[in-house]
């Protein structure tokens, strides 16, 4: 869909290279979280891998320790990744992070094997001997962090989103293909390379014994100054909260912001809440009584913040009538007469024929109305709050059309 919309407005902006064309919409919005995912995968995994392997020749200064630690994380995203996409799922907006989350997480049990081999061979050890201490040394601690990965990340699950629920269960997979392979591929990459000889860092070995000796000394005063530290920073969680907008996931280099801040700015917004209004009878929307009261329903939402506009079934009822006598302004109401209501709604019919987008007023049967509610400049949880607070409204003041907000915005 997204494809052939680019096609479209890409055939237009040819054709008509004087006018200023935009793209954007819920779909927009999906297709280009996909994307901007994946141009991280293309461009954050590889720096990550560059990164990780200088950080670990900085601290191990010996290449194959380096390179024997650096094939876990690698591997693991790969079995991770592999895996998944070749049990069926895809890769979105939110699994796209996972290779990042993975290396992260399964790098830490390859450097503390490589750093107790490193420490027996200084002591003169065979190397194959100090392969196998290093595993059985670091085998608990290993299996207890990866264990608690997993619980953590499969905690996703419960979560409503579906693509959280994905990231738990490939960062999972990715925890558990790192601890295996820790315990397979790494011994393996370590007897076929030269043995590491792990050179000390001096200066930092005095630092650290300085540091160690003055927490010692001190253990109470730290432990206490280090707790009221600890409150005090933890109360600002009392602030949290969970609030997101979707247009501002991205930044001015995506195209999808760019059309969407025109949008907003000239011309209602990309969010929006929609009511499918019930009439709870075949031709029901005809009735002046129920115009009447999806009429009331709009004018509350146009004066609420943050809404830009109300596309109400009872305004096309009201253009209709106004334009069957006359264009006289005073007659730019809801019809107040069953049949002539009848007969505008089959005039609407006929003008909706030439026009699909009209057809989108009401369904087939006749028996229930949209309206749609358009929001700018908005957060997650002010589109939640107008949402709620129409529904609230409709089954208070408007029992006979109530109904539950939809749509993407909602959703």
């Amino acid at each position: 869909m997204a494809a052939a919309a680019r096609r479209i407005v890409a055939d237009a902006r040819r054709a008509h290279p004087e006018t200023e064309f935009g793209l954007t919409g819920g779909v927009l919005a999906d297709v280009t979280f996909a994307e901007s995912g994946m141009a991280d995968v293309a461009t954050l995994a590889p720096v990550m891998i560059a990164l990780m392997i200088l950080a670990l020749l900085l601290a191990f200064r010996s290449w194959p320790a380096a390179l024997a630690v650096a094939t876990v994380p690698i591997a693991s995203v790969a079995a991770a990744l592999g895996g998944f996409v070749g049990a069926g799922f895809a890769i979105n907006g939110a699994t796209a992070g996972a290779p990042v989350i993975i290396m992260t997480i399964c790098i830490l049990d390859a450097a503390h094997v490589v750093t107790s081999m490193t420490n027996r061979l200084r002591r003169g050890e065979a190397k194959r001997a100090t392969i196998v201490a290093a595993l059985r040394e670091n085998n608990a601690a290993m299996f207890i962090t990866s264990l608690t990965d997993v619980i953590g990340f499969a905690a996703l699950n419960v979560a409503d989103s579906p693509p959280l629920n994905d990231l738990g269960n490939l960062v999972s997979a990715g925890a558990v293909a790192g601890y295996l392979l820790s315990l397979t591929l790494l011994p393996a990459v370590l007897a076929l390379l030269p043995s590491p000889r792990h050179r000390e860092y001096r200066r930092l070995g005095r630092m650290m014994d300085a540091l160690t000796r003055l927490a010692a000394a001190h253990r109470r005063k730290l432990l206490l100054g280090l707790a009221v530290v600890f409150v005090g920073l933890s109360a600002g969680m009392a602030r949290i909260v969970f609030d997101d907008n979707s247009v501002k996931y991205f930044d001015e280099r995506f195209a999808f912001r760019r059309d969407t801040d025109m949008l907003e700015a000239r011309l209602t917004g990309l969010n929006a809440i929609q009511f499918a209004l019930p009439a709870r009878e075949p031709e029901g929307i005809a009735r002046p009584d129920y115009l009447a009261s999806v009429a009331r329903f709009a004018e509350w939402y146009r004066v609420q913040d943050k809404v830009t506009h109300v596309a109400a079934f009872s305004d096309v009822m009201r253009r209709l009538h106004r334009l069957a006598h006359d264009d006289d302004p005073a007659f730019e109401r809801v019809p107040e007469a069953r049949r002539l209501s009848s007969q505008l709604l089959l005039l609407h019919e006929a003008l909706g024929a030439a026009d699909r987008d009209s057809s989108r007023a009401y369904d087939v049967s006749k028996s229930s109305s949209l309206l749609t509610v358009f929001v700018r400049n908005a957060y997650s949880s002010e589109i939640r709050n107008l949402a709620e607070s129409g529904a609230a409204w409709l089954r208070t003041n408007e029992a006979a059309i109530a109904t539950e907000p939809i749509g993407w915005s909602v959703a």
